[in-house]
């Protein structure tokens, strides 16, 4: 092989693999980007739920406080317990101890904390006024979605902090609809927002006051 025909086939080796590194780090930028526009989303519409559930339970500083619960409450939660993406919740006291779990509702353990529930999570969203939010995949459990969210949000009244809900949420859809759109963004050659105020399906001007 001459030289001539030497030097175009490194070019080419040489291009392939720039286009190779580029094809990756493309993807790892998206990927993080979806990750933080997917737990934004996620934030925003555990915060509205935690917002509504307050504002429909009058009675919600005594659960904290360790009050049973009332037959109309105990309905209303049973009610709202699987709504829209929520499809659980734990509530938490301003110190993190656990007072209330979605399961328990019909059961004996229903506001029966033990001191040993304790969530440092759900403490430091009281501590610090950030959110805590994790993405999960199933790994086979049939009982659970295939994509599922957990945010730990504050619980609000008159705008203070009384405790912490952990709200258990199914993003698969929502994660489906991000990677089919972050495909064509690819394809284009765009790139997303990564706040996701233009995405997001539930928005509370409290989260972009400082809350979160």
């Amino acid at each position: 092989m001459t030289l001539s025909g030497v030097r175009p086939l490194h070019m080419g080796v040489v291009a392939a693999l720039a286009i190779g590194f580029l094809v990756v780090s493309a993807y790892g930028v998206l990927s993080t980007t979806s990750e933080r526009i997917l737990a934004r989303q996620a934030e925003q519409a555990a915060l509205r739920w935690s917002r509504y559930i307050s504002h429909e339970i009058g009675s919600m500083e005594d659960i904290l406080a360790g009050a049973p619960l009332s037959g109309r409450d105990q309905e209303f939660l049973e009610g709202v317990r699987e709504f829209g993406t929520v499809f659980g919740f734990r509530l938490f006291d301003s110190q993190g101890r656990l007072r209330l779990r979605s399961d328990d509702l019909n059961t004996p353990k229903a506001n029966g904390p033990s001191l040993r529930d304790h969530s440092s999570k759900a403490a430091s969203v009281v501590t610090t006024g950030k959110f805590h939010t994790e993405m999960n995949e199933n790994t086979g459990d049939a009982s659970l979605p295939a994509f599922y969210v957990k945010s730990f949000v504050p619980v609000f009244r008159k705008d203070q902090t009384i405790g912490v809900v952990e709200v258990c949420l199914d993003f698969t859809a929502e994660r489906t609809q991000m990677r089919d759109q972050f495909a064509v963004f690819a394809l284009q050659g765009d790139r997303p927002d990564p706040s996701g105020d233009g995405n997001s399906r539930c928005s509370d001007p409290a989260y972009d006051q400082g809350v979160g």
